[in-house]
């Protein structure tokens, strides 16, 4: 791999930098400055006295996850809080950086130069910083989807399922690449149901099953209520509502927008299966387009999930590609300007994620190359 993916040292100097900055600001910081983990490590505390996870807890923000999320931050509770933030985003990242690695080494293409690597490690690293800075599960869930798409590739079935259903257990929605990699792989199934199931299942290994069922069922009350309050506000996600929203003042209702977010499903699905060729990378690449930009709780740190996508265009660069990833790149400096807090930079992202879609589309008829993990 090292011969076939030269990476240059300022590549190797983003990456330090990265990861030094943010554990030092962890390290530094007050406890409850810029991330969610404590937000995390109360619903393990919780889970551990047999709370209600879904309570508020001022001055944290309402815990939003599964329930078995929770199981697995109790442990992370007994920690000291800067200890278990420093440690819980170092093994996100190391999910992260051996996903990539795996994912790599099936990328059916002639080696790059060092220069475009460079520029693919280096977007590999910015487009993360949203969710790695503040600690949230974004990073561990792309570099486990990243070793789902190269365990398929290999035709290691149970593993690959393995990794869809944990990234599935912290988040709903990555189940969305797992049926997209059912339409590719139709045997793949058979693994993924039971290893879904066994996720499932298994905090109720971890505490009262009475418990663990009825904190279910508030996770469920919590979602629609969130849905509720969300539109009361008048707080859309950050997908694809938010270019009409933003440049036509047109506000898409909840319903319109899970019905367009279903049919886009149902299309990418149709896209894998009647591909003659690079169906798992289609999979993989189309279903972390859907679930920025039609997923059900879109906000700035989810493009991470489009972080590997829009990396590895850039080791062909098309002029689409650059424009994509400086769009997906824009929000992630909007700290820095007094005004960068407008709605129509919102769009920038959403705009991002629609062009690369559209190169996704162009690569899978066989007109250029994209995204990582093989055809099938």
């Amino acid at each position: 791999m090292r011969d076939r993916f030269p990476l240059p040292l300022w590549a190797v100097a983003v990456w330090v930098v990265l990861v030094v900055g943010v554990i030092g600001r962890v390290a530094v910081a007050p406890a409850l400055s810029g991330t969610v983990v404590p937000i995390y490590l109360k619903a393990g505390e919780r889970w551990l006295c047999g709370d209600d996870i879904y309570a508020a807890a001022w001055p944290l923000d309402v815990y939003r996850n599964p329930p078995g999320v929770a199981a697995f931050f109790a442990p992370w509770s007994l920690l000291p809080p800067k200890t278990a933030g420093i440690l819980w985003r170092l093994f996100g990242l190391t999910v992260y950086l051996t996903g990539l690695r795996a994912w790599l080494r099936q990328f059916p293409v002639a080696s790059p130069s060092a220069r475009s690597f460079g520029v693919f490690a280096f977007l590999a690293a910015l487009l993360i910083v949203p969710s790695f800075n503040n600690g949230q599960v974004n990073v561990l869930l792309v570099g486990g989807l990243l070793h789902a798409t190269a365990d398929l590739r290999r035709d290691r079935l149970w593993r690959a399922a393995a990794w869809v259903a944990f990234a599935g257990f912290f988040k709903l929605y990555p189940l969305a690449v797992g049926l997209l990699f059912c339409v590719a792989v139709p045997r793949f199934a058979l693994r993924l149901v039971p290893a879904v199931v066994a996720f499932a299942v298994l905090p109720f290994a971890c505490q009262r099953p009475d418990y663990v069922a009825s904190m279910h069922t508030a996770f469920v009350d919590f979602v629609e209520l969130e849905g509720k309050y969300r539109e009361l506000l008048n707080r859309p996600p950050w997908d694809w509502t938010m270019i009409p929203r933003a440049w036509l003042g047109v506000a898409i209702s909840k319903d319109m927008g899970q019905l367009v977010s279903a049919v886009a499903g149902v299309a990418f699905a149709a896209w894998v299966g009647f591909a003659k060729q690079r169906r798992l990378e289609s999979a993989f690449a189309l279903g972390c387009v859907w679930m920025t930009f039609f997923g059900p709780a879109t906000e700035n740190a989810t493009y991470t999930l489009l972080a590997p996508t829009a990396a590895i265009l850039m080791l062909r660069p098309h002029s689409i590609s650059v424009v994509a990833v400086v769009l997906l790149s824009l929000p992630i400096l909007r700290g820095l300007f007094p005004t960068s807090d407008v709605l129509p930079l919102r769009t920038a992202q959403p705009f991002g994620a629609l062009l690369v879609l559209a190169l996704i589309v162009r690569h899978s008829l066989g007109l250029g190359q994209v995204s990582g993990g093989g055809g099938r």
